[in-house]
């Protein structure tokens, strides 16, 4: 009984010797394990819903990875791996190699990289020329050389002022949103960039993040951020509002309940906004699609100046 436990054992062991290094193996060099992932994808046929396959695998390598991927964003070459399409009577490409390490590298930084020319602004996200990728080689190189000292929420707030990609500026919202504490240095972060959003202007995609901004400091019951959240609904309230379009007629209501929670006068002077506008909105009839005015008449009819959120 020994002995034949004693032989199991040792086939078991030898078995295991001879498996795939996990995932972030210490005794696997980084620059090794990067070579191993893109060339299994290159000869290997997976999904990207594969745990266990290199699209899943790559995206999960520690930020340390970050430069040795980019040496493959100029690789042409085409994987044997393929996107997950629930759509049967789709035949899918599969992924390029720099398709795979731009994935990765935009994951892994949680960070959307960008290029502008005199000619044009191109995306990491996109398939772009040799001359481009080469450029990205470098700008991710420095990005990596900058950033890998910061904190995360040191690069969000960098984010948050990115003046081309908007992306990066939600996803700071978004990730500052989740935090259950944030410091001082991102609430002035936040003050500051609404108050840039009002004095440059506002259109569909810088009026939501002027909104998200105000939610985010009423939420964190910010009191230094009543000027200008307030100075956020005055100047949609009064800046000629699109009160038949739902989307603008939505952000101004999310902006007045932000700023109503930020005490009894605001919410007096918010009150007073939105009262001016009804009356507006209900003085003249309007022709507008049913579908439409049924939509800004049931927001009008539920709308409450305190959200419940």
């Amino acid at each position: 009984m020994r002995v034949g436990l004693f032989v199991v054992l040792m086939v078991t062991v030898s078995g295991c010797a001879t498996s795939k290094p996990a995932l972030h193996d210490k005794r696997e060099d980084l620059a090794i394990q990067v070579d191993r992932l893109i060339e299994e994808a290159v000869n290997e046929k997976g999904y990207s819903i594969d745990f266990e396959g290199p699209v899943y695998l790559l995206q999960r390598l520690p930020p340390e990875a970050i430069p040795h991927l980019v040496e493959y964003l100029s690789d042409t070459r085409m994987t044997r791996c393929y996107p997950a399409t629930t759509k049967a009577w789709q035949d899918p490409t599969p992924y390029s190699v720099h398709q795979l390490v731009a994935m990765a590298i935009t994951r892994i930084a949680d960070h959307y990289f960008w290029i502008r020319t005199d000619y044009a602004t191109y995306s990491l996200r996109q398939d772009n020329p040799p001359e481009i990728a080469t450029a990205f080689q470098y700008t991710i190189a420095k990005w990596w050389e900058k950033n890998q000292s910061l904190t995360m929420e040191q690069r969000k707030l960098i984010d948050l002022h990115d003046p081309v990609e908007h992306l990066n500026r939600f996803a700071a919202l978004d990730w500052l949103k989740k935090q259950h504490s944030v410091s001082y240095d991102s609430r002035k972060a936040l003050i500051e960039r609404l108050e840039f959003l009002v004095r440059e202007g506002l259109n569909s995609l810088t009026g939501e993040e002027a909104v998200r901004c105000a939610k985010l400091l009423a939420r964190l019951d910010d009191l230094g951020a009543r000027e200008a959240v307030g100075s956020l609904c005055n100047k949609m309230a009064n800046g000629n509002p699109s009160l038949s379009n739902i989307n603008s007629l939505t952000r101004m209501m999310d902006a007045h309940s932000a700023w109503a929670r930020m005490g009894a006068r605001e919410r007096e002077l918010a009150a007073a906004n939105m009262k001016a506008l009804k009356e507006q909105w209900y003085s003249k009839p309007r022709k507008l699609p049913p579908h439409d005015m049924k939509r800004i008449e049931h927001a009008w009819s539920t709308y409450t100046l305190i959200s419940e959120e």
